[in-house]
């Protein structure tokens, strides 16, 4: 037997017995402390049998996951191999913002913790730092690669980085949402991890690369832990997961899948969290026809980026714009938020003001130490963070928002709900983009664009 396929296997087993017999202290424990699922009393009516199950029970698989990685992984961990452990970690962050979250449910004995808000910001910067360090360490190119198709997108650094942190933070919340039912959450997850097992091995027999053996490992314990889990959870369910489990699996999905530096696998691997292919076409074939102005509305705005560039207009406005001097980046952002809402669309504003922001780096780089290359990868970058939070409000997605959740003419609500989620993001990202093109920040931008 190959050793790597007895590791994993090894690695599966274990998790599951470790898992299993911390269940067996941990549920009656759970019990005593009264750490008691609460239900929302507008929701289904049959929910509210499962009102005091335990919670927080995502602690077995998730100490089972420690343990095993830590083992299993140890020599190869001392020898400097540290991707299984990066990835245990930042999965265990998402797993304390649960952990908050779940007790302050107990504590108030009501089915709100903290608030969305909060979540949000904590999850956004656990994403930052996370995909910061996989770049530092290597592990991760800011490059796009489309599994089954041999395409390699290439990206600016801090495209990729937007791109990395919205994904994250979508797919950890997707897998939060499926908590709650008997198994659901654990058994969806368990062929993802079979995949990533599976991925992360093979990736070892084939190429030997660095830190998959130990993801291999990594993927198979966490799949033991939650077999080891739904011993537990399985209907009826004795406990739940809780945000602590949801949260922590969440980010080892995404974890695992930067760590293969192909995210765009979570399409295909994560898409069992939020709905059924049949749905997912007809979904997209419904949104393809809300989407004819919006595509229509691409199209000329493709058309007047291109006689805007060709005219010389787009220069002579990078030339004036550039006149604002080193305050200009924090402003960057601005550009694309507008251009957004104006547009409609975050590609549009890209297409429409790219240039002009590449045309502004040029001015402005010679005369920093980001460098000409440097500032135009920052500038632009900025601009498409800004046109993605100006996605938040665009009239385009408020119309799609309301029609997806039936308040349709109900834009206006939506939208003052929202607005100042975006503003707030925008000045976040006003600040983010200003400071990398200081010495405080500037360390983010990988040198390769210096």
């Amino acid at each position: 037997m190959d050793p790597i396929l007895l590791k994993i296997l090894v690695a599966a087993v274990v998790a599951f017995v470790i898992s299993a017999v911390i269940g067996k202290f941990l549920v009656p424990a759970l019990r005593r402390w009264k750490a008691g699922q609460s239900i929302k009393e507008d929701g289904p009516t049959w929910h509210m049998s499962k009102q005091g199950t335990p919670t927080m029970g995502g602690l077995m698989f998730i100490l089972a996951t420690i343990i095993v990685v830590l083992v299993v992984n140890g020599p190869a961990i001392l020898s400097g191999d540290w991707t299984s452990v990066i990835v245990l970690v930042f999965a265990l962050v998402f797993g304390a913002i649960g952990f908050l979250d779940d007790y302050a449910k107990i504590k108030k004995k009501e089915n709100t913790g903290l608030t969305a808000g909060q979540k949000f910001l904590l999850q956004l910067a656990a994403a930052i730092l996370f995909i910061v360090l996989l770049r530092k360490c290597g592990i991760l190119s800011p490059n796009l690669y489309v599994p089954f198709f041999g395409v390699e997108l290439h990206l600016p650094w801090v495209v990729y980085l937007i791109f990395a942190v919205l994904v994250i933070t979508g797919t950890v919340n997707a897998v939060n949402i499926t908590d709650g039912l008997d198994g659901l959450s654990s058994s969806v997850t368990l062929p993802v991890c079979a995949f990533f097992a599976a991925a992360f091995g093979w990736a070892w027999v084939k190429w030997q690369q660095s830190g998959t053996a130990g993801m291999a490992v990594f993927a198979a314990a966490l799949f033991g832990g939650l077999v080891g889990f739904l011993v537990y959870n399985h209907y009826p369910a004795k406990v739940f997961m809780g945000d602590t489990g949801s949260l922590f699996l969440g980010g080892a999905v995404c974890g695992m899948a930067f760590a293969l530096d192909m995210p765009l696998i979570l399409i295909l691997v994560g898409i069992i969290y939020r709905v059924k292919f049949s749905d997912l076409f007809k979904e997209l074939w419904v949104n393809l026809k809300k989407m004819k102005f919006s595509l229509t509305t691409i199209g000329l705005v493709v058309a007047l980026a291109y006689v805007m560039g060709d005219s010389g207009q787009t220069l002579a406005l990078g030339l004036w714009i550039a006149g604002a001097g080193a305050v200009y980046p924090f402003l960057a952002p601005i550009l694309g938020w507008i251009g957004t809402y104006v547009t409609g669309s975050d590609t549009s504003a890209n297409i429409l003001f790219s240039g002009l922001q590449s045309g502004v780096g040029d001015q402005m780089g010679a005369g920093s130490h980001l460098g000409v290359n440097g500032m135009k990868d920052l500038l632009v970058g900025a601009g498409a963070a800004g046109g993605v939070v100006g996605k938040m409000i665009s009239p385009q997605s408020l119309t799609v928002a309301a029609t997806a959740i039936g308040l349709v003419g109900g834009e206006s609500t939506i939208l003052r709900k929202v607005f100042k989620y975006s503003i707030i993001l925008l000045i976040l990202m006003c600040i983010l983009a200003g400071l990398m093109s200081t010495p405080i920040l500037s360390w983010i931008l990988p040198a390769s664009v210096k």
